[in-house]
């Protein structure tokens, strides 16, 4: 049917799972190219079926013609057990990290199969892009790059964070976006120390940092992309600080390989950036993948394990 059901199917054989049960959005309309907000897709050696109520089930057909489908009448619960019993599953896999405490509660609570837990499986698969995948995520990133040669248009003194965060929306989306990959982030002054900050009415003054995270969302694929910017001319502090940070960046990026491992890569940057004084500013990871998720595997980061590979 497709390349990452044939890649799941091998991963269900290695565990000896006679169904593989699939209820993160995200992993769903990987798997499928369904992209509705509520479903379940139920995996075995030789069909796969799509799940749904009433409300998705033309849409299921539409975005996924090869798959299987099964009405849900009541709970999702209860439409995958049914569908459990229909076609005699007796060891399933499922999504631990998917799943609530009451919908793993409400499948404990039917009799039949046996639950084999798996975490991050799919996510896994999802790391390795297809062509199709790597040219969607570039496309989006194309959007970015032009949007971001003109935020320093966009930033004037005099201006809030929230209409700069607005322009560089509607920019985004005169580039083609389908919208923003997530809220964008505009943090001036001293609001820039906060990485996560949401822009407010504080209005932005002439020499000082101004911190814009940002990124597009096209075809349901995801580009991100941080920026310092300078309203003025950056005291000798900063910019001996920006360049630090560059310079670390480049070092990893000189260094990185298919085979790194994502733990090593983090280290690199984190060991230039400790070795001027700062490694206690430096709580993050180095990266992380994008894809349908802004935020996917794999993680370069120092809570890795030395086993994950980029």
């Amino acid at each position: 049917m497709n390349q990452q059901l044939d890649q799941l199917r091998l991963r269900m054989a290695e565990l000896g799972v006679d169904a593989f049960l699939v209820t993160d959005e995200k992993n769903r309309a990987y798997l499928s190219g369904f992209t509705g907000s509520s479903g379940a897709l139920l995996v075995t050696a030789d069909t796969a079926y799509l799940v749904s109520d009433f409300r998705y089930f033309e849409q299921a057909g539409r975005q996924a013609p090869e798959w299987t489908l099964w009405k849900q009448k009541t709970t999702l619960s209860d439409a995958v057990s049914e569908l459990l019993g229909e076609i005699k599953a007796e060891r399933v896999a499922f999504e631990a990290d998917a799943m609530t405490v009451a919908e793993w509660r409400a499948y404990q609570a039917k009799e039949g199969a046996e639950w084999v837990v798996t975490e991050g499986l799919v996510r896994r698969l999802r790391s390795v892009k297809r062509s199709d995948e790597i040219e969607a995520i570039r496309s989006a990133q194309r959007i970015t790059d032009a949007a971001a040669r003109e935020v320093p248009r966009l930033i004037q003194p005099g201006l809030t964070e929230k209409q700069v965060a607005w322009e560089l929306e509607k920019l985004m989306r005169d580039l083609g976006a389908d919208g923003p990959a997530f809220e964008i982030i505009v943090a001036s002054g001293p609001n820039s120390a906060l990485p996560h900050h949401r822009p407010t009415e504080r209005i932005i003054q002439e020499n000082e940092m101004v911190l814009v995270d940002f990124g597009a969302r096209l075809a349901g694929y995801h580009s991100d992309m941080t920026r310092t910017y300078f309203t003025g001319e950056p005291t000798e502090e900063y910019a001996r600080i920006y360049q630090i940070v560059l310079d670390a960046l480049h070092e990893a990026e000189q260094r990185i390989t298919a085979t790194s491992s994502a733990k090593a890569m983090d280290l690199v940057a984190r060991d230039h950036i400790g070795g001027h004084g700062y490694r206690e500013a430096f709580g993050h990871g180095l990266g992380h993948g994008v894809g349908l998720d802004i935020h996917e595997m794999p993680s370069l980061s120092f809570r890795v394990s030395d086993e994950e590979l980029l």
